[in-house]
């Protein structure tokens, strides 16, 4: 991507379902602008909402960076994407103590969303508590107030490369 699309900015997404040191993760740093690692939530909450995960190659994941990548590079590159939803929101405090504690760059959340934008969002169901909990991150909740679903960028100056490098719109 980066011969052909020389500004093009690389984002990868990962689950941290795989050990890093028997697949082509740590190769493709050095083509990567930064890597989201997709913590939605610690523990039981994990492997609740990522149905399927195991906890434990989370962290077994994280460990492996830590030994494979310098900390200056984790520091700028690795960044914790947590989608927040009435089911996880109280693990937030302990997200931003894995960043600390793994060295990494900065924790990305957003709310959960509905993304076919046709009906309402049942996943939205926050109570007070739910709000007043996220004010001490408000400076990293991701996201546009008022946004529409015409404004997305994805169709017009995004490509979405899978696992196994199909394109996909």
């Amino acid at each position: 991507v980066k011969v052909y699309f020389t500004k093009a900015k690389i984002v990868l997404v990962t689950n941290q379902q795989y050990d890093i040191r028997k697949s082509a993760f740590l190769k493709t740093l050095p083509l990567v602008d930064s890597v989201w690692l997709s913590i939605d939530g610690v523990e039981k909450t994990f492997e609740y909402i990522r149905r399927g995960a195991k906890w434990k190659r989370t962290l077994r994941f994280l460990e492996d960076l830590v030994e494979a990548v310098p900390e200056e590079v984790r520091r700028q590159k690795f960044h914790i994407q947590f989608t927040l939803s009435s089911e996880n929101y109280f693990d937030l405090p302990k997200i931003y103590e894995i960043r600390d504690k793994y060295s990494l760059s900065s924790v990305r959340y957003n709310l959960v969303q509905e993304w076919k934008g046709e009906k309402l969002n049942y996943h939205l169901k926050y109570d007070d508590k739910v709000f007043e909990s996220m004010k001490l991150y408000k400076d990293d909740l991701m996201g546009v107030g008022g946004w529409q679903f015409k404004d997305c960028f994805w169709p017009y100056e995004g490509i979405f490369i899978d696992a196994y490098g199909d394109i996909r719109h």
